[in-house]
């Protein structure tokens, strides 16, 4: 079940619409656990969300990345008591390792992340206690009841990136009046193909790798944008960061880096060249951008997550240009994919 996010008498900060499925797995537990839910307004605003954390006294605080980020950049968190949180929950994104660590420096609590879907209703979580690298960089191990794995194309297990399944009690019986979506996803012994990309680690948490669909092709060789992401993210001159991929001439499909500079010093942003150099200490270089877009914000969903299809949809209509590197990669680390 929920875990470390419910307790007999919380009150719970519900941000999300009754429709997304972070909100839509809670009601029974509520119910079950006399819960109270605190409901922010829509539109979410970081301000409303803050005064409603210690107005209710909220114990338990969930958010995707997004707001969280917001609200800690708020001018007004300062002034607010949020003594009361037990907990802060985050997840349906990827989470940064610096956004870890400064929820837990001003929330003064464990911060906890989920991984879930509408046709899964729960599949993994991080434990309180839980080290900020596990937080940050996976999405935790298998809830209680719960059976996940990672298999290649023709359906076996396997140590690298690979589909993610699973199989429990809260995965969905199918699309209603949709079969042939339904069998597309869902086999007869009850295991779901989630649509997602990851692989298991040594403890058994998950490490997402992006979306099926948001996997591109580079010359031959897969590159998972969340991968990219993660890494960029690290680098002192981007706050934001997001990675699709895109047409090509030469390559097929090559990536493109949207990027939200860090605040600082005049004419000091990142280029092309910059965040090449620090991907390939860390990546093959094939995975490393070739263009890059520099933004003000990233344009969000409804949803307050990235709308990657606005971005893919906006690169479609610049005209071609020839990519940063016109041959295939120069090196590719064992195991890569």
């Amino acid at each position: 079940g929920s875990g470390d996010l419910s307790r007999p008498g919380d009150h719970r900060l519900s941000p999300l619409p009754f429709a997304h499925v972070g909100y839509m797995t809670k009601p029974w537990d509520e119910l079950v656990n006399v819960i109270t839910t605190v409901i922010v307004p829509s539109p979410w605003k970081a301000g409303e969300a803050l005064r409603l954390i210690e107005a209710e006294a909220v114990t338990v605080a969930q958010g995707v990345p997004t707001q969280w980020s917001l609200m800690l950049a708020d001018p007004r968190f300062d002034a607010t008591d949020v003594s009361s949180l037990r907990v802060a929950g985050t997840g349906a994104s990827t989470v940064p390792p610096e956004l870890v660590r400064e929820m837990r420096r001003r929330l003064r609590c464990p911060v906890v992340v989920a991984y879930a879907s509408t046709e899964a209703a729960i599949t993994t979580r991080s434990r309180i206690g839980d080290p900020d690298e596990v937080v940050s960089g996976t999405v935790g191990s298998a809830c209680e009841g719960v059976e996940l794995e990672v298999v290649d194309d023709d359906g076996h297990p396997t140590q690298d990136v690979g589909r993610v399944r699973c199989r429990s009690a809260a995965v969905m019986r199918g699309y209603w009046g949709d079969p042939e979506r339904t069998e597309q996803v869902l086999d007869a012994d009850g295991w779901l193909t989630t649509g997602d990309l990851g692989r298991l680690d040594e403890a058994g948490n998950l490490l997402l790798a992006g979306r099926r669909s948001e996997m591109y092709i580079r010359g031959g060789y897969n590159v998972y944008p969340a991968e990219v992401e993660a890494v960029l993210d690290a680098h002192p001159g981007v706050d934001k960061v997001a990675v699709v991929g895109v047409p090509d001439p030469v390559l097929g499909q090559i990536g493109a880096a949207y990027v939200v500079p860090t605040a600082g010093p005049a004419g000091r942003q990142p280029d092309l060249d910059d965040l090449r150099a620090w991907c390939t200490q860390q990546l093959a270089d094939y995975k490393a951008p070739d263009r890059l877009v520099l933004l003000t914000e990233l344009p969000l969903t409804s949803m307050l997550k990235v709308d990657k299809q606005a971005l893919a949809a906006g690169a479609a209509t610049e005209p071609a240009r020839p990519s940063s590197a016109s041959s295939g990669p120069r090196s590719r680390p064992a195991g890569s994919s």
